[in-house]
């Protein structure tokens, strides 16, 4: 897997590092590699060598530092493989999630492993402990983008490239209904962050659930203690219009089948 860091680098170039540093910053440098050609890399790399956590779990933690290029590669290759050891892919998964600096690889980190891994483990306490009140808000953001996970929103970003060639699919979302009994203490626990992306972060969250089961979005509205603040206040008005409207929507390709998840 020595060769990854090697290609990212002889296709990145100084015009999309100056483009990409505009709206990503992070300390492990970026080379400057468009996201189709991650996508593209981190897919051929998947079809190339299979890599399994127990074979190659250690090269994986050593792309995921060396650029935050490689960061987004590894994360879609931990995705493909970490169901094989889930105890230790939700670890390492979290331990990556401790490094974190930027908002990208957060939102891929959280949504294609810490999510699915939490929910299988029934560990969505511990996420919560480890993550929810640390100092940088790119790693608090990971932990609420992990709720991405239990709603049936499509998968996207070049990190899930290499599931998608795993299962030959093009569009796959994790779950076929809203997970709501994981969904409402892990937004409830969030709600109060104050930092923009963590809020933004939210309200995609939010969007996504009620467009499964706006019912209860309703109820977690009612039960935030305080009140909703104010930048959620539309999403949960825009759930209350879609019950009374029955506009749930219905999804399809539940990954926990599709990975013969236990």
């Amino acid at each position: 897997m020595e060769h990854v860091s090697e290609t990212l680098e002889a296709l990145s170039d100084s015009a999309t590092a100056k483009a990409a540093s505009k709206h990503t910053s992070s300390l492990r440098g970026l080379r400057g590699v468009p996201t189709g050609e991650i996508a593209r890399v981190a897919d051929a790399v998947w079809r190339e060598e299979r890599p399994t956590l127990a074979e190659h779990g250690d090269e994986l933690d050593a792309l995921f530092g060396a650029a935050w290029e490689d960061g987004l590669v590894a994360v879609g290759l931990l995705a493909t493989c970490w169901s094989e050891q889930p105890v230790d892919g939700f670890d390492l998964a979290l331990s990556w999630a401790e490094r974190l600096d930027d908002a990208v690889t957060a939102d891929a980190l959280g949504w294609l492993i810490l999510g699915p891994a939490a929910a299988v483990l029934n560990e969505s306490a511990t996420l919560r402990e480890r993550l929810l009140n640390h100092r940088r808000e790119a790693v608090r953001r990971c932990g609420l983008m992990a709720a991405m996970a239990w709603t049936p929103a499509s998968l996207e970003g070049p990190s899930a490239a290499p599931l998608r060639a795993k299962l030959k699919q093009r569009k796959l979302r994790m779950v076929d209904d809203a997970r709501s009994d994981l969904l409402h203490p892990h937004l409830r626990a969030y709600v109060r962050d104050e930092s923009p992306i963590v809020r933004k972060a939210m309200r995609r969250i939010l969007r996504a659930w009620a467009n499964s089961d706006p019912d209860a979005v309703v109820r977690w509205g009612d039960d935030v203690a305080g009140g909703i603040p104010k930048l959620l206040r539309p999403e949960v008005k825009r759930a209350q219009r879609q019950a009374k409207g029955g506009g749930a929507k219905r999804s399809t390709n539940d990954l926990d089948d599709l990975l013969d998840l236990p």
